[in-house]
This record gives C-alpha cells, structure tokens and sequence, in this order.
C-alpha cells in the first residue's frame, strides 16, 4: 500500500506547492475577515478610523487575489 503513494505518477513537489497555497490563502481569507470583525476600533478620530480600516481592509483583500493566482 505505501508503495501507491508513492507511485511514479503522483508529484509530490506539486502536491506540496499546493498545500501551502492552499494555507496562505486561508490565512488571506482570515484576515480578511479578521479585518471586518475588528472594524474600526482603537483610532483616535473618526476619518484615522475610516481610513485605517479602509488600509487595512484593502491589503487584505489584495492578499487574498494575490493567493488565489
């Protein structure tokens, strides 16, 4: 059985590759919406609040279209 695992058909390289693609887009996706749970707390005023948010929320995003290319 372990031998099928194994087999010469199957690349190990690749699967690996997309394993760990799989993981940093899930971890994109977290902060995404780790982002939106967070909102805009702890700013001093309201437009450092918005445009923080808007930052942070942006980055996430681009993270997450970065990852799933």
């Amino acid at each position: 059985m372990a031998d099928a695992a194994l087999s010469p058909g199957v690349n190990l390289e690749a699967f690996s590759q997309a394993i760990a693609a799989i993981q940093a887009l899930r971890s994109s996706v977290t902060r995404v919406f780790d982002c939106l749970k967070d909102g805009m707390r702890n700013k001093e005023t309201l437009e450092g609040r918005e445009k923080g948010f808007m930052a942070a929320f942006q980055e996430s995003l681009h993270s997450v279209s970065r990852d799933l290319g």
